[in-house]
């Protein structure tokens, strides 16, 4: 330190500064958690409009149900290709 009490150069380079806010590592899984999102929002919309769609229950239940197999497909998908490019 200094005279004036402010830390002079060197004690700058040694002390680590921290990051501001909150951050992580970047994962390489952030673009699957994205389609996860997309994927419920999209499937949340359904539920709102598979009403006008069909008005018949079992298409409905139908429909949702096939959509959730495909976006769980789609991930499950998504998710081995990544863990294989990984090693």
């Amino acid at each position: 330190m200094t005279s004036n009490g402010y830390p002079n150069d060197k004690t700058l380079a040694i002390v680590p500064k921290k990051p501001h806010g909150f951050s992580v590592q970047a994962s390489p899984f952030n673009p699957i958690k994205f389609e996860l999102g997309i994927i419920l929002i999209i499937g949340l919309l359904l539920v709102l409009v598979i009403e006008r769609i069909t008005p018949r229950g079992v298409l409905q239940l139908l429909g949702l149900w096939v959509y959730a197999m495909a976006g769980v497909a789609w991930l499950s998908w998504r998710i081995r290709r990544t863990q294989h490019a990984l090693g």
